[in-house]
């Protein structure tokens, strides 16, 4: 029954010009098969229209990473659109890994679909959680143990940048275990080096930095960074770093607004920032021709950086903390459930004998809501519904 009802409802699409006939051979089963992008890559298969041809752009970074002396690049999901070029697939989660051979894309069951007609031939699509695929991190290791050991070493590289501190350190303990010789090297951003405006890249639309008012956040910035420094201070904690853009907008009462082709701002308030807070000052990074008069005043006591140097203030500054105040320990905040935390980069900038690897307080102080923010949450509701 289930055989016969396949082929009528394959022979009326047909029919319809919704789908292309059956290939010759195909037998119908009542297994449901996912479609893979081992389909329409014969020589006379038609592609998908949304496909992008990514042949170019590989023997590219290939060519990069031979210069490099890499066997592995990781490419994760990024809010510069750096995931999208190199592959095609332009979903919200995925990451990729290419070596000089294979190019291998993972992503979860909302986008299967849309994977297997972005993804080119150079591609390979890997459904995670699916029987018989491997994860990630299984499938690097298995295909680099041999080279390691045979030569000493493989290497891997990624942005640290791009990639936060929980993961890449979890990472690096799992490639361990398949060989000692396969490493996780920060390197250069690859994708940069290859993708700029001269080659079509857009350049940069940033937000607006605007001041959310007592009327809807309901609680002064300084109050929250006061019960912030509360927290730090019951933990033995000088101070933190904070990269996560919504925590950074929540605690400082500011917002972004206007138009941004990055795409974490796309649909939310948001502005690329980095914030550091401790029990005697606060250092927010942003981007100069954002910040106006009325941001200044907002922000009384705040010493306003700029976000382009940020990574070389931070290095000079934690370097003069450790020596200021060697027991002042800063917290470097773990991947949350939808964020990945401080990068890597962040990471490594917060000398060990200062630094804590912890989750960040902010996340449990703006997850309770006053009455301002409990009633603006309601109104957004309604008007959603």
């Amino acid at each position: 029954m289930i055989i016969l009802l396949f082929w009528l409802l394959q022979a009326a699409l047909i029919s319809s010009g919704c789908v292309l006939p059956l290939q010759d051979g195909y037998v119908p089963t009542n297994v449901r098969y996912a479609r893979d992008i081992t389909t329409n890559c014969g020589p006379d298969d038609i592609p998908p229209p949304n496909r992008v041809n990514t042949t170019e752009r590989l023997a590219a970074l290939r060519e990069e990473m031979r210069r490099k002396g890499l066997q592995a690049y990781i490419v994760p999901l990024d809010d510069e659109s750096r995931l999208r070029w190199i592959s095609g697939f332009s979903g919200s989660a995925g990451k990729a890994v290419i070596t000089m051979d294979e190019a291998r894309l993972w992503t979860d069951g909302r986008y299967f679909l849309q994977s297997a007609d972005q993804l080119d031939c150079n591609w390979y699509l890997m459904r995670e959680s699916q029987e018989g695929v491997e994860d990630f991190e299984k499938w690097i290791g298995l295909n680099l143990q041999d080279y390691a050991e045979e030569n000493g070493q493989a290497v891997i590289g990624a942005c640290a940048e791009q990639l936060g501190a929980g993961t890449w350190l979890d990472w690096e303990e799992s490639f361990k275990s398949y060989s000692e010789g396969i490493r996780l090297e920060p390197v250069d951003n690859l994708i940069d080096l290859l993708w700029t405006e001269e080659n079509g890249r857009p350049p940069q639309i940033l937000r607006d930095i605007k001041v959310h008012g007592i009327e809807w956040s309901g609680e002064s910035w300084q109050s929250k960074v006061t019960r912030l420094r509360e927290k730090l201070a019951d933990s033995n904690i000088y101070g933190i770093v904070v990269s996560e853009l919504d925590e950074i907008a929540w605690i400082l009462n500011i917002r972004g607004e206007g138009p941004s082709n990055l795409e974490i701002l796309l649909e939310s308030p948001l502005f690329q920032s980095l914030l550091v807070i401790n029990q005697d000052e606060i250092k927010l990074m942003v981007h100069f021709d954002k910040v106006t008069d009325e941001l200044r005043s907002h922000l009384d006591g705040v010493s306003i950086e700029r976000y382009e140097t940020r990574y070389e203030q931070l290095r000079t500054y934690f370097i003069a903390q450790a020596d200021m105040r060697p027991d002042g320990r800063y917290i470097v905040t773990t991947p949350s459930t939808y964020l990945s935390g401080a990068s890597y980069a962040i990471y490594n900038l917060v000398p060990e004998d200062i630094r804590e690897l912890d989750i960040s307080p902010i996340i449990l102080m703006k997850a309770i809501k006053n009455e301002v923010e409990s009633a603006g949450m309601m109104n957004a509701h309604e008007k959603e519904c």
